[in-house]
This record gives C-alpha cells, structure tokens and sequence, in this order.
C-alpha cells in the first residue's frame, strides 16, 4: 500500500474515531424515569426490611428530628437518614431488564436484600425491593412492589439501602446547646461535688466553695461534651445490667441544667471492669436511663476537673484607669511610677529625683498588672513561699488608687532550673514563675512572657533621649 493510501486511511479512521467520540459524549435527548417520584421532605416514616435482621423504623419528630422507632428507640442521625432519603428520590432507572419478569431468583428478588418502605403526609408508597448486583458492571436489581418488571439502577443504591442499624443512630451522647447551660455539677465519686453556676455570661463555682470560675475553661468542657461521640453501641437492652460495664457505682457523672426550665440530662462514666474490657475507652450511659456505650477515654480527662483548674486564674482584680500609683521593689532598687495631670506618669526613683517617665512603657506595665492571669493556680492556700521564690521575691508592687487607697499587692517569683551537668538534646530545662496577691490566698504559676512583662526595673521607664542634630556643614 503506498504512503499516500494509508494517509488516506489513518484519516478516515481518526475522523471516524471522533465522530463515535462525540456521540459517547453527547448528552441524550431525554431524562431517565425514576425509580420512585417522592420528595424528599415529605416522607414521614423510612421502613427497612431484611432477611436476616430486625426491621428498621424510622419516623420524623414533629420538629423534623428523626428518631429510632424499632428494633430499639434512640435518636437517629438526621444526616444519615437524609442521605438515605435523597439516594430514594434520586434513584434512576437505567434500563428495564423485564417488563414481566418471572424467574425472580435470577435476580435474587424472591429473597430481596432489603426492602424499603416510605410514608409521606398522604399515602404509603410501593415498597422498592433491592435484589443482587449485576455479574458484569457496576449495577443492581431492583422492583416495586406494584410492578412486575425489573430494572437496573446503580450499583451503590443497594450500599445506599442497606444499612445498619448503627450506622442510622446518632451518636451525639447529649444534645444541648453551650450557651443555655445554667448549671453545671461535676460528681467524681468519693470527692465532694463541684457545682457551677451561670450568671449572665459569667460562671462561678458556688460548691464545694464560692470561687469565681474560669470562663475558658467551663467552655472548653461544654464544648468538649456537645462534641462527644459514642464509639460503639454496647447494650441496647431494655434494662442492662449496669454493674457489669461498672455503671451500678459510676467513677464520674457530669449533670447539665439547661433553658428556661433547667431541664436536667446527665451522663455517668465508668472505667471498663475485668468481665467487660474495652482497649482505651469507658462505658457511658445517660443517666435518663437507656443503652450502655462506649466512649474514647480521653472523655473522661475533658469532663473531670479539679477544682483549681475551673477557678479563675486572675491573679489582681483591679481596673488599669483606677491606678494612680505603682510602687515597686526590687533587688535593685525601689522605684514608683505616678499618674500627674492630664494622666501623665512620672518616675519617682528612691534618692528622690521626679522625671518624665516614658508614657508608652508605663502604660503597658500598668495594664499588663491589671491584666496578669496565671497559667495554673499551683496551691492554695500557699503552704511555703520558699517554694515558688517568694520568700525573697523579684518583684513587689503595691498598686495605689487615685486617691491613696491601696488597691492590692503583687509579688513576683522565680525559680531558677537545675542545671544538668552534661546538657544534651534531649534535657530540657527552664525556669519557673510564680505570681501571690494579697486578693487571694493562692499561688499562680506564670508564662516567661506574662513574668517579663511585670517585672521590669526602674531603668525600664526611662524616655529614650533624642540624638542631637547633626552639625551642618560651614561652606567654604
């Protein structure tokens, strides 16, 4: 064959090939039917037949929350049975295999892997049965239960369909929103109970003591609680036997008060017994009653606090604008620093010299003390100061109103590290510090940063002087 024929050929051929492409990617002039016309947000009640497990019911609250109605009753995952009800109304016929069909094994339709049932507002409608999937492809068998034929749809509708019965129920172990909480009682068995209280948008700890309480932290275990999810579905029995997952003596209940009712809901905790174990996770039950879960154990850790960890961490109550005077004493010397007129701040050192101080560095001590928040509180009452370097202090400010009054006193701490005698990569040491006030009994354990910030000598405050002018240049 010459070159120029076989040009000829590979021509037609590749414009053959293109034309066959196009038409592969065309869309169709026409939709396909679908297997069920039914919208979504109408259907009330989901029923989910199989052969060889308990039927599954599903109904829509009044509120359009879904629940569990049998084999058990729980709530459902909304998310979940939407995903269910979409795959039903989006579900389309690819093809109809048999318009009469009669050898329903053939299709493993005599003995349907599941059946599934939807209730709207008016009506029940026809059963779908999902029989077997295709040998070649990727398709699966489907009927109604009004028709004789059956059709093809797409494979993952039989996944879609047949589901368990965990994979439907939620998992959210309480249901309550944050900001409706108005108290909280944290119960560790064999302690005495914490109980918080909220007041506006503040928290205090009214029980074991009266503590102001640290807002950070009661969100952070609310938080922790509203995103808890149940790991697996323990005992969904009527009446489980709870000292077999050690729930009959709860290790820890958490109790919640919510809404303008201070409705109650809890949750009990419990380490996993010897009968029952359960490899880095805890048995939980809603103290409402019902199933037994499992939970990840660092649950336990998120919820259970003590109580130094929910107080406030402010180590001074006071307002930057109220000061009018700082006085401070060092190592190295005492020193104030005055509010004058037209809120100025002057540097009163201790042979008694008065300066302009430098207005941006007072400023940010002053708020900085106003604003000192420890990281922990350590002890309390504090039982040695000796121990956080407050026997001889770094640092001691007594904070005077505009009036004279004082406000309250701070002293600073810091306890150096031990020094390893052969520093390697893996030793790490740091210093330590420490904050007490005279508002408050406890000692403070302080960030290096919120340490740096307060304590500052005198020379600190000191205006930065203004470089002379350069000379100018005499002409020649």
């Amino acid at each position: 064959m010459s070159v120029r024929r076989t040009l000829i050929v590979l021509v037609l051929f590749l414009l053959l090939g293109a034309w066959a492409l196009k038409l592969a990617w065309q869309p169709g002039s026409g939709k396909k039917d679908l297997l069920l016309k039914v919208a979504a947000d109408d259907v009330l009640a989901v029923t989910l037949s199989y052969p060889d497990k308990p039927r599954i019911v599903l109904q829509r609250a009044p509120k359009g929350a879904w629940r569990v109605a049998a084999p058990i009753r729980a709530e459902a995952d909304d998310g979940a049975v939407k995903a269910l009800l979409d795959a039903v109304a989006g579900c389309q016929i690819e093809r109809t295999v048999e318009e009469k069909a009669e050898d329903l094994p053939r299709f493993g339709l005599d003995k349907p892997r599941a059946v599934v049932t939807l209730t709207t507002t008016n009506t029940t409608l026809p059963a779908i049965e999902v029989g077997r999937s295709t040998p070649v492809g990727y398709s699966t068998y489907v009927k109604r239960a009004d028709r004789q034929a059956v059709y093809l749809v797409a494979g993952v509708f039989a996944s879609d369909m047949t589901k368990r019965l965990s994979q439907l129920r939620s998992r959210r172990l309480m249901r309550f929103v944050p900001d409706e909480v108005n108290r909280i009682v944290l119960d560790h068995r064999g302690q005495p109970p914490i109980e918080l209280d909220r007041t506006g948008k503040r928290w205090k700890i009214v029980k074991p003591a009266g503590y102001q309480a640290d807002s950070q932290e009661v969100k952070s275990l609310l938080d922790a609680l509203a995103e808890a999810r149940v790991a697996r579905f323990v005992d969904d029995s009527a009446s489980p036997q709870l000292s077999a997952y050690g729930l009959d003596q709860a290790e820890f209940t958490v109790s919640l008060f919510a809404g303008k009712s201070n409705a109650r809901q809890s949750l009990m905790l419990a380490e996993p017994p010897a009968a029952h174990p359960a490899q880095g996770e805890l048995y939980a039950r809603r103290g409402e009653g019902g199933s037994v879960y499992s939970v990840g154990n660092w649950l336990l850790s998120s919820l259970d606090r003590p109580l130094l960890d929910l107080r406030d961490k402010t180590v001074l109550d006071v307002h930057a604008q109220d000061v009018g005077e700082a006085r401070v004493t060092r190592p190295d010397g005492a020193y104030s620093l005055k509010r004058a007129e037209q809120d100025r701040w002057l540097l009163l050192r201790q042979d008694g010299r008065q300066d302009p101080a430098a207005q941006g560095a007072a400023n940010a001590f002053v708020f900085a003390l106003a604003d000192l928040r420890g990281q922990a509180i350590v002890e309390d009452p504090m039982k040695d100061p000796k121990d956080f370097g407050l026997d001889h202090p770094s640092e001691e400010i007594g904070l005077i109103d505009r009036k004279g009054k004082t406000l309250a006193t701070v002293k600073l701490g810091e306890v150096k590290a031990a020094k390893p005698a052969e520093k390697t990569a893996a030793q790490k040491v740091s210093d330590r510090y420490y904050a007490a006030s005279s508002t408050s009994r406890a000692v403070y354990s302080l960030s290096a940063y919120s340490f740096s910030q307060a304590d500052k000598p005198a020379s600190a405050f000191v205006p930065a002087k203004t470089p002379a002018p350069a000379p100018s240049a005499k002409p020649k």
